[in-house]
């Protein structure tokens, strides 16, 4: 979407120094801060060491189902109860990074 109107805001000292530092925080420009705060969402803060370790752990999931695939692939069968214990493996990750760090919570502004 193009944003094509410009808004001006006149803030005190101290109010831009905290949007400056939400916005640093965040990992947004400003603007895109704004813009979640006016459509009534709570940002998060940029993801910590935690976040990295969990992606990590992620990567590895994903390499032992590609190995899992490539033995499946040249034995002719799958071994079904590891590939299922990855894969909830990996579901179980990809909702803990995605609640703790994606996903943005609703605030009732309004």
């Amino acid at each position: 979407m193009r944003k094509s109107k410009l808004l001006q805001v006149r803030l005190t000292s101290e109010d831009l120094a905290y949007l400056e530092e939400l916005s640093q925080k965040t990992c947004l420009s400003k603007s895109s801060l704004v813009r979640l705060l006016i459509l009534g969402y709570k940002p998060k803060e940029k993801p910590d060491k935690e976040f990295y370790s969990l992606l990590k752990e992620m990567y590895a999931i994903g390499n032992n189902l590609n190995q899992l695939v490539a033995k499946a692939h040249s034995l002719g069968f799958i071994d079904k109860p590891k590939l299922n214990e990855l894969l909830e493996n990996h579901n179980r990750l990809i909702i803990e990074i995605e609640d703790k760090y994606i996903n943005n919570e609703r605030s009732d502004v309004i």
